[in-house]
C-alpha cells in the first residue's frame, strides 16, 4: 500500500503511523500561522497605535513653552558692568547656547549619561533591555535606562513618581521631542535644565557656584565632576561626597576614552588631577539697599511684579558706583559716626545718597542703619522728613537772588522781629544785628530767610519747590517755609537730585538708577534716555553756589573745609522740644556730585529724640566728610558762565552800614578790600568815600604835608 493509506477489515478502520504523523503537522501548521498571523495583527495594531501616540497629539503632547522656557535669574551690574546682584525664585538659572559649551564638556555628559545619544531616536533598546531584565529579577523598577531625551521630558514635563504608565508616556514624549528638534537642541535644553545640587540648575549656575567660573572655561576634571554630581547631588556633589565624586568621575574619565573622546594620557592626567572648589553656597535674602530700589524700579518700568523679575533672566544695567556703595557700607556700620541709640535700645537711623550731578545717576545709597530684609523700608526712597534750614536755598535763597530781590552783599539786621503773625528765632536764640546775606547763609540765620520770604510772598516758595521736584503740600506757602518747615516734609532723593541741580549749574535730572535693561537673549527691553531740565539760570545756581561754598568754609558745614576742595554745603536742624531735635541734616555737593545725609529716629516722641548737641553740622556733615575724603576728588573749580556775573571789590567797611555795600575806592586800604559775586546788574555802583587824615606835625615840622 501507498504509505499514508488506509483501508478496512473485518469492519474496522485502521490509519498507519505516517498519515497521522501528516495529519497532525497540518494541523500544528494551521495554528502556528494562525498564532503568528494573530500576533502579527496585534503587533500591527500595537506599533500602528503607538505610531499614532508619536507622531499627534493623542495622550500626550510636547510643551516647547516647558522645554524651552525655564525660570531664569536675573543680574544686576554696576556702571562698570561687574555683577552686583541677582535675583532668582526656586531655580538659581543662567540659560548659555550650546555653542558656549565647550565640545569636551558636552562629551562628559554624554558619557555618564547617554553614550549612544547621537545614535538613538529618543530611547535606547539596548539599555532598555538590560534594565528590564534587571528590573524582573528585583521585581521593581530600580533600574531605568533612561537617555538625555527621555530625563528631559521627565523633568519637564512629568511627576517623579515611576510607574509602567508614566514610564510609557516618558517614551512617548521623548520620540515626540526628537522628531521636534535637533540632538544639539536636546542638549542644549538639557544641560541648561538640570539640577546639580547647592541651589544651581544649569550647567553655567553649576559651573560658576562650584568654580566660580563660565561653563566655557570648565577644565576636564571639573567637567567630569559636574557630570557625575548628576547621578545624585546630595551622594555625588563634590562638596558634599568628594570620594564618591571622585569615583564616578574616574569612571567618565575611562569611558570618554575608551570613545575616543580623550586620549588615554589625557584620562590618566584628569584622573589623578585635584580638584580645586570654589563653592559659594546657596544665598539666603542677600542683597542691598539699592539693588532693592533697583529691582522696584525695574519692576516699575517692565509693568511687572518683583517675583516675575526672579523668573525672566534679565540684566538689569545700573549706575552704582560699587567702590563707592561699600564704602557707604562700612560709614554705616561704624556706630560711632551716629548719634546714641535711645534709652531702650531702638537705633538712630540714617540715609545717606549719592548722585552723579551731570547725569542723574544714583552711584549709592542707605536706606538705614542695618540691611536685614529685602525690599524693607527704604529711607533715601521712602521717608518724608522736615528739612529745616537744609530747604532755605531752594525755597529762599535762589528766587530771591533771581528775583534781584536780594545780593551776596544786601545787609540784614538780625535781630528779633515779627512778621505778621509769625515771630521767628534763630537756632540758640542767638542774634546779630547787621549782617550780610552772606554772613546770613554761612551761620544759617533765620531772621534774614524769613525776611527774604515776607518781601517775596509765601507762594514764591512753595513754586521755587515745584521747580526743583520736591512735592511741596498746597499748604506750603506760609512763612514757616523760610526756615523749612513742612507739611509733609521732603524725601533724601528728592533734596539730593534738588542740590544736583545747583552742581550742574541749574540743570535738573530726574534720579536714574537704571540704564538699561536687557532679557536673557541681549535684546533691549528700556533704555534711559537723557532728561533734563533747566530749573535755574547758570548765573543764579552759580551765585547761590558761591553763597553756599561759605557754609562749608566757615558756616555750619565747616568740618567740610577739611577737604581742600571747592565744595557748597547747607545743614539742617529740626526742633522737638527744649532739649532734643527731630532731624539733622546735611548736603553738599562739588561740580562732579551731590550727596545728602539724614539722621534721627524713625517715629520721633520723647523717648526716641535726638540731643541737642546734635545738629545738621556734625554727625551728618561728618558722615559726608568721610564720604568726600574716599572720593579724592578734583580741586577743579565750579565754572563761571561766560555772562551774567560780575565780581567786584567792596569796602569792609560800607558793610557795617544799612545804607548797602560800596565799592571799594582808591584809597580803601587793602586789608578793608573783599571781593563779592553779583548777578550782572545788580552790583553796587557808588564808591566809598575815602576819608582824608591829617596829621599834626611837632613845629619842627617844615609844612603841613598832609598824608591819607
Amino acid at each position: 500500500m501507498t504509505k499514508g493509506m488506509f483501508f478496512c477489515t473485518n469492519g474496522k478502520t485502521t490509519i498507519r503511523k505516517g498519515g497521522f504523523e501528516a495529519m497532525k503537522h497540518k494541523i500544528w501548521k494551521k495554528m502556528f500561522l494562525g498564532t503568528l498571523f494573530t500576533i502579527l495583527g496585534l503587533s500591527g495594531l500595537f506599533f500602528g497605535a503607538f505610531f499614532i501616540l508619536v507622531t499627534t497629539d493623542a495622550m500626550t503632547s510636547v510643551d516647547s513653552e516647558k522645554l524651552e522656557h525655564y525660570s531664569l535669574t536675573t543680574y544686576v551690574y554696576d556702571r562698570n558692568n561687574e555683577v552686583v546682584g541677582s535675583l532668582h525664585g526656586a531655580e538659581d538659572r543662567t540659560y548659555v547656547s550650546i555653542d558656549s559649551i565647550p565640545l569636551q564638556v558636552r562629551q562628559a555628559f554624554i558619557a555618564a549619561e547617554d553614550i549612544r545619544f547621537y545614535q538613538h531616536h529618543g530611547i535606547d533598546p539596548i539599555r532598555m533591555v538590560g534594565a528590564a531584565a534587571a528590573n524582573l529579577r528585583s521585581r521593581s523598577l530600580s533600574q531605568g535606562a533612561s537617555t538625555i531625551t527621555q530625563q528631559l521630558v521627565k523633568n519637564t514635563h512629568l511627576s517623579s513618581q515611576k510607574s509602567f504608565s508614566r514610564k510609557f508616556e516618558e517614551i512617548i514624549l521623548a520620540l515626540k521631542v526628537e522628531r521636534e528638534y535637533t540632538k544639539n537642541q536636546i542638549l542644549e535644553m538639557y544641560l541648561n535644565n538640570v539640577y546639580f545640587g547647592n541651589g544651581a540648575y544649569g550647567i553655567e549656575t553649576a559651573a560658576n557656584k562650584y568654580f566660580g567660573k563660565s561653563a566655557s572655561d570648565l577644565s576636564l576634571v571639573e567637567s567630569a565632576a559636574l557630570a557625575a554630581t548628576l547621578k545624585a547631588p546630595s551622594n555625588y556633589a563634590p562638596h558634599i561626597q568628594p570620594e564618591n565624586n571622585q569615583k564616578r568621575r574616574n569612571q567618565i574619565l575611562a569611558t570618554m576614552e575608551e570613545q575616543g573622546y580623550i586620549s588615554i594620557h589625557n584620562a590618566y592626567e584628569a584622573q589623578h588631577e585635584t580638584l580645586t572648589l570654589t563653592v559659594q553656597e546657596t544665598e539666603s535674602a542677600q542683597g542691598s539697599w539699592y539693588l532693592d530700589a533697583v529691582l522696584q524700579e525695574a519692576a516699575k518700568l517692565l509693568n511687572l511684579e518683583t517675583e516675575e523679575l526672579a523668573q525672566l533672566g534679565l540684566h538689569i544695567y545700573t549706575g552704582q558706583d560699587t567702590a563707592l556703595q561699600n564704602r557707604c557700607d562700612e560709614l554705616f556700620a561704624d556706630k560711632a559716626l551716629f548719634p546714641e541709640d535711645a534709652p531702650d535700645g531702638v537705633k538712630c537711623q540714617g540715609a545717606l545718597v549719592i548722585m552723579d550731578s551731570a547725569t542723574g545717576e544714583i552711584l549709592a545709597m542707605e536706606g538705614g542703619r542695618e540691611y536685614t530684609v529685602r525690599m524693607g523700608f527704604n529711607r533715601v526712597l521712602n521717608a518724608r522728613r522736615q528739612p529745616g534750614s537744609v530747604l532755605k536755598p531752594l525755597a529762599v535763597y535762589a528766587p530771591a537772588l533771581e528775583r534781584h530781590l536780594s545780593t551776596p552783599a544786601r545787609i540784614f539786621d538780625d535781630r528779633p522781629n515779627d512778621f505778621g503773625q509769625y515771630s521767628p528765632k534763630n537756632y540758640g536764640g542767638k542774634y546779630y544785628g547787621l549782617v550780610t546775606m552772606r554772613s546770613a547763609v554761612a551761620q544759617s540765620l533765620n531772621i534774614p530767610s524769613v525776611q527774604m520770604l515776607s518781601e517775596m510772598g509765601g507762594f514764591t516758595g512753595y513754586e521755587s519747590l515745584l521747580r526743583f521736584q520736591l512735592e511741596p503740600d498746597p499748604s506750603d506757602t506760609g512763612l514757616s517755609l523760610a526756615v523749612g518747615s513742612m507739611n509733609e516734609g521732603v524725601r533724601p532723593i528728592q533734596l539730593c537730585a534738588a542740590y544736583a541741580s545747583l552742581s550742574s549749574g541749574g540743570i535738573y535730572h530726574p534720579p536714574v538708577l537704571i540704564r538699561r535693561i536687557e532679557d536673557s537673549d541681549g535684546h533691549s527691553l528700556y533704555e534711559a534716555t537723557a532728561s533734563e531740565k533747566r530749573v535755574l539760570d547758570s548765573s543764579v545756581s552759580y551765585v547761590l553756589t558761591s553763597l553756599l561754598q561759605s557754609v562749608a568754609a566757615r558756616g555750619t558745614g565747616k568740618a567740610l573745609a577739611e577737604l581742600g576742595i571747592p565744595i557748597a554745603a547747607k545743614t539742617g536742624t529740626v526742633g522737638y522740644d527744649e532739649t532734643h531735635h527731630r532731624d539733622a541734616w546735611s548736603a553738599a555737593y562739588t561740580p562732579q556730585i551731590a550727596a545728602v545725609c539724614w539722621v534721627g529716629f524713625d517715629q520721633t516722641n520723647s523717648l526716641h529724640a535726638l540731643s541737642s548737641s546734635v545738629t545738621g553740622g556734625k554727625h551728618p556733615t561728618q558722615l559726608l566728610l568721610k564720604l568726600f575724603q574716599f572720593l579724592n576728588l578734583s580741586d577743579d573749580a565750579f565754572p563761571q558762565p561766560d555772562e551774567g556775573v560780575v565780581w567786584k571789590a567792596l569796602d569792609a567797611n560800607s558793610l557795617q552800614s544799612q545804607n548797602g555795600p560800596l565799592l571799594a575806592g582808591p584809597y580803601t586800604p587793602p586789608e578793608d578790600v573783599i571781593y563779592e559775586v553779583f548777578l550782572s546788574g545788580t552790583e553796587p555802583i557808588q564808591q566809598a568815600e575815602n576819608v582824608m587824615i591829617c596829621l599834626l606835625y611837632t613845629s619842627d615840622a617844615a609844612d603841613d604835608t598832609p598824608c591819607v
